[in-house]
């Protein structure tokens, strides 16, 4: 798609490329992998996609996760430069250090549209599902708490180019109960390709339209008056 850029008073226009933002979706199905109980060296399931994003605006990222007891689970997504925390030990407040008891979770993570933070989220005892805000607390698994503030989010991956290895870190850091990463995924939306940098002769073409319109409507102005 482009743009038309046109003086007035002259025919001729420039075509200059506008910059759109597209979505990219990226599913890892059939994973079946098992989390070392009680571990913190946990899983790292890395992914390298092929996107013709070239810089984020947005994202989410989701997670299948089944097992016991979701308090245990710590999780991280990294991309490039770019590092979030997704879950840092759900439900865990400086009255409950073992997080909430949950079965399993079926969740996607979002910072962009408002969406309550995963860290305070309950199911009650089943399946948590849903979209919540990320974690994002960069604060060590046995110390964190509700209160501590959020500021490792998904919006650490704006900005950086889609393409490349992403890693997905889970751990499962209290012992006792078993978790199985199941698959995750990515919708990435962002803009395909950037504002393009003319070139010396697309620059000198572009003033000398501005010159040749610029005389053209002081002609027109002087001849209008003479008028």
């Amino acid at each position: 798609m482009k743009r038309l850029f046109c003086l007035i008073g002259l025919s001729s226009c420039l075509a200059i490329p506008s910059v759109h933002a597209i979505t990219q979706n990226f599913n890892f199905g059939g994973l079946g992998l098992a989390l070392p109980d009680g571990d913190p060296s946990g899983l790292a399931n890395l992914q390298d996609i092929t996107s013709s994003i070239t810089s984020i605006q947005d994202i989410s990222v989701s997670l299948d996760i089944s097992g016991t007891w979701n308090g245990d689970l710590y999780a991280t997504i990294q991309h490039d430069s770019g590092f979030a925390i997704l879950l840092n030990r759900v439900g865990r407040t400086a009255g409950n250090a073992f997080g909430f008891g949950d079965d399993g979770m079926q969740v996607t993570f979002n910072d962009s549209g408002g969406f309550s933070d995963v860290h305070t989220q309950t199911s009650g005892g089943g399946l948590l599902a849903g979209t919540f805000g990320s974690d994002g607390r960069a604060v060590d698994p046995d110390q964190v708490a509700d209160t501590d503030i959020r500021t490792a989010g998904l919006d650490n991956l704006f900005g950086l180019d889609a393409n490349g290895a992403w890693t997905l870190f889970v751990a499962d850091l209290s012992g006792g109960d078993q978790h199985i990463l199941n698959s995750w995924s990515l919708e990435i939306t962002g803009t395909a390709g950037g504002v393009p940098v003319p070139d010396a002769g697309s620059t000198a073409l572009m003033l000398t339209f501005v010159l040749v319109g610029l005389i053209h409507l002081r002609h027109t102005h002087r001849t209008s008056g003479a008028a």
